[in-house]
């Protein structure tokens, strides 16, 4: 068994999945369902950190009230 690296993305995100990043945005297409998802800048962060290691208070904790648009 190997173990990916701790910013690598968890397998769910590499192996069926096609991340294109944009200006602002970010497009994911699930091979699988043929659906694509676009997500915002923000959501496109929280993305980012979802990475199979981080808690979901990591996740928090690395996100900072100036990401929040009010």
């Amino acid at each position: 068994m190997t173990r990916q690296a701790k910013d690598a993305p968890p397998r769910a995100q590499r192996e069926h999945l096609v991340v294109t990043n944009l200006d602002d945005e970010t497009i994911i297409y699930d091979k699988r369902t043929r659906q694509a998802t676009c997500l915002n800048a923000f959501a496109a962060k929280v993305w980012g950190l979802c990475n199979g290691h981080r808690s979901p208070a990591d996740i928090t904790e690395e996100l900072n009230v100036d990401d929040v648009e009010a």
